[in-house]
């Protein structure tokens, strides 16, 4: 009944496309196309409102068995499920951070030695966070950062200006990689790769506005 209201709601706009649009997604992943991008985005179709809620892949996927989301951007391993359509992917690399006048910057590390230092962390539900845990278990090492937090973007911040390491996508730390503020380090043992994948359900009607932003991402995500 609630689709049926929207697809007959969204029949009395004619050209002009309104509607609202549930995403879930990762801070990592808000932070890298909800600026800008949005912004082209809201000129173009300045009636469509969208609504953010953060979280980790698997609190995703709940939101949308539960209606609560009606898109997913998620950024974690490649994930195919026949109930979900792909409309747009990308791979992304991760690499550990340091600040560029770190000691640690520019030499080449074993996991076991890197790990030894002092970290900053996403929380422990981030997608390559998990992964990261996943690769020291298999090698009996472990990271207890002294701090976590769920701002990559502040993440940079402090390391740039500390001691302190992390782990982050290399989109994350592109800019403070090319103002010369952080280097990514060269660590042996640790390749670790995630996707960004736009996903929504198979069997959910599907309104104009959630048609759109996901033509427009699409495009975004190819650049």
């Amino acid at each position: 009944l609630n689709a049926q209201e929207k697809m007959l709601a969204s029949l009395k706009f004619g050209e002009r496309i309104e509607g609202e649009i549930r995403l879930a997604m990762s801070s990592s992943i808000c932070n890298r196309y909800f600026k800008e991008d949005f912004l082209q985005f809201r000129r173009k179709y300045p009636g469509i409102r969208a609504e953010i809620k953060e979280g980790g892949t698997e609190q995703m996927f709940d939101m949308l068995r539960r209606n609560e989301a009606d898109i997913v951007f998620t950024l974690d391993r490649h994930i195919y499920d026949s109930d979900f359509i792909i409309c747009a992917e990308q791979e992304e690399q991760v690499h550990f951070i340091a600040a560029a006048d770190n000691p640690v910057a520019g030499c080449s590390w074993k996991l076991s030695e890197i790990s030894q230092n002092e970290f900053v962390l996403t929380e422990q539900a981030m997608s390559y966070r998990k992964i990261l845990n996943e690769t020291l278990a298999s090698q009996s090492l472990e990271i207890r950062p002294v701090l976590e937090i769920g701002n990559p973007l502040q993440i940079c911040e402090l390391v740039k200006n500390s001691s302190l390491l992390s782990f982050l996508p290399d989109f994350i730390s592109e800019k403070y990689v090319t103002d010369g503020q952080i280097k990514r380090l060269d660590v042996a043992g640790c390749p670790v790769t995630v996707w960004t994948q736009l996903l929504l359900p198979k069997k959910k009607w599907r309104a104009p506005a959630i048609n759109v932003f996901i033509e427009f991402y699409k495009e975004v995500m190819q650049r």
